[in-house]
């Protein structure tokens, strides 16, 4: 026992621990569920854009990055061009994040017994189960590639890992802008904390920063040199001013979230345990207690690499956390609390270690407590791990099932009490989806086949440009997602040009959209006079000709 709680972490447990994250994460059956038209809709038809030889930023918007569109097209055509790609794709970079994690807690953790403990923990808190597939991935996995380079810099001195840092970082920014300035300014204030504090000498620290520096520029070159070429820098930038700047105003979740949106309801949260909010405030005291660890290290003359690595992902982590909570109640707030985790653990470590050196000057009942505790802090990890399992991971319950002789069958559909379908859109080959979703789907296929020519552009409105993939048919305009013209005036007034242009015969309306998006898309004023302002447009140049369950199909008078 004693071994095993003072001992540090192995390469061999890291490995051990990397292959139990794969193999709990494994769902073969995840792609078998009622597609998210919304969210593979930001991707899909810039995708398919790319596939005819068009240029993001230039001739259509994309919401985030350039690297976002161009590694799933990469990867379509080597597999194939399916909308699997996009969800694999996503699938293993968000795997690949709990990789890094295992990887990143291993330069902290001084103990087995810890680090065994709490990389279980971290899986059942943080994996996005429900949207793993569609959302996150590699942005968040090259954001902590880039803490950890800074991490092996800070221990081994190497200033090859300094690159590696500003590669990593510049690539997180080329698949979504806020993911690229988390990692910047994580590592940049590192690097001041190692100034000011003196951790390193200035020397070295100037020359970690030209290194980093520079692989950021090696990152950034060929994308900054293909989009002067194809003159795409310059809406580049102007797609990511908008996202940046009016789109939280444009777009204000808030509306229908009950996060606190200001320091003061924070507070409020923070310091009530009964408020709803309590258990997401909860990481801000593990921030407060890393600063007050750090703080005494420091003044005591602590000058470990370890503790100077803790400043860089400690920055990183309250970004994260800070920036998650507009959605404390879905995926963005759980992966944000990765670094948290692994701080808190170095903290109960760093706790726990203290405790059992003092066993042996302790009486009997003393030295029985902190076995007790130590134990305890065991049982009570597993029983929480165990019971998210339960309810998260496909394969702990297919294992569960097989050794207690219960039927798997129902582990092949996300709903055991829904109906499903399997497509055969050529896109879409071979998915399993609710029979509402699989009736939907293939009526507009049919119409779209029998009805246009692959030139043909359909307008999908408001925020069905997945459909522009599946049936592979060009999108109105720039702008695949209707809605994304209302960030900018100028935008809307091109789009909506567009449409007064008859450039397209036939458009695709969502009959219905959840309550939520009205109160977020329509409570600021703005945005519903444009919403009606397009509405208008559409009744008053095209007429219904087809209904689906979900949509309306219009063809021009």
């Amino acid at each position: 026992m004693h071994n095993f709680l003072t001992r540090s972490p192995r390469w061999t447990d890291a490995l051990i621990l990397i292959i139990f994250t794969i193999l709990l994460t494994i769902h073969p059956y995840y792609l078998n569920n009622r597609i998210n038209v919304f969210e593979l809709g930001i991707y899909l038809p810039g995708i398919n854009a790319i596939l005819h030889s068009m240029v993001p930023f230039r001739d259509f918007f994309h919401l985030r990055g350039p690297l976002e569109l161009y590694a799933p097209v990469w990867l379509m055509k080597i597999f194939g061009v399916h909308m699997q790609v996009l969800c694999a794709y996503f699938y293993v970079g968000n795997v690949l994040c709990l990789v890094m994690i295992v990887l990143i807690a291993r330069e902290f953790i001084r103990s087995r017994y810890i680090f065994y403990m709490m990389i279980p923990v971290i899986i059942a808190r943080t994996y996005p189960r429900v949207v793993f597939m569609i959302w996150g991935g590699m942005r968040y996995a090259f954001g902590l590639m880039a803490i950890f380079c800074l991490i092996k810099f800070l221990k081994s001195r190497r200033l090859w890992w300094m690159a590696g840092a500003g590669l990593m970082s510049a690539w997180a920014g080329l698949i979504s802008i806020e993911m690229g300035v988390y990692t910047v300014a994580a590592i940049l204030g590192c690097l001041l904390v190692a100034w000011v504090g003196r951790f390193k000498p200035s020397e070295e620290t100037g020359r970690g920063f030209i290194y980093f520096i520079g692989g950021g520029f090696l990152g950034l070159a060929p994308w900054v040199i293909y989009s002067l070429q194809q003159h795409a820098f310059l809406p580049y930038l102007d797609a990511v001013m908008a996202v940046v700047g009016p789109k939280s105003s444009v777009l204000d979740s808030h509306l229908v979230s009950i996060y606190p949106h200001n320091f003061p309801e924070a507070f409020a949260a923070m310091i009530n345990p009964v408020h709803i909010n309590f258990r997401h405030m909860t990481p801000s005291y593990t921030y407060l207690f890393l600063l007050g660890y750090l703080i005494v290290r420091w003044r005591k003359g602590g000058r470990e690499p370890c503790e100077l690595g803790l400043w860089g992902l400690g920055i990183y982590g309250f970004i994260m956390y800070n920036t998650a909570f507009r959605a404390i109640w879905a995926a963005q707030f759980e992966m944000a609390l990765m670094p948290e985790k692994v701080i808190y653990f170095f903290l109960v470590e760093a706790f726990v270690l203290w405790l059992w050196s003092k066993r042996e000057a302790a009486p009997d009942w003393g030295r029985s407590l902190i076995y007790i505790f130590v134990m305890g802090l065991f049982i009570f990890s597993c029983a929480y791990t165990l019971q998210r399992y339960h309810k998260r991971f496909w394969s702990y319950q297919y294992t569960l099932n097989t050794l207690t002789g219960k039927n798997n069958d129902y582990l092949k559909r996300w709903d055991k009490h829904e109906q499903y379908g399997q497509l055969n859109i050529e896109r879409a080959r071979g998915i399993w989806v609710p029979v509402d979703q699989y009736n939907d789907l293939n009526q507009i296929s049919n119409f779209i086949t029998q009805k246009t020519s692959p030139d043909d552009v359909i307008m999908m409105f408001p925020e069905l440009g997945t459909y522009n993939f599946l049936f592979d048919r060009p999108f109105l305009g720039r702008f695949p997602i209707v809605t994304f013209t209302w960030f900018n005036d100028h935008w809307f007034e091109e789009y909506l040009g567009d449409l007064k242009s008859l450039k397209t015969n036939y458009i695709i309306v969502q009959k219905r959209m959840p309550e939520d998006w009205y109160k977020v898309y329509l409570g600021y004023a703005p945005n519903k006079i444009k919403y009606q302002q397009m509405l208008e447009t559409i009744h008053r140049f095209y007429v219904p000709v087809a209904q689906t369950e979900a949509t309306w199909i219009y063809q021009r008078k």
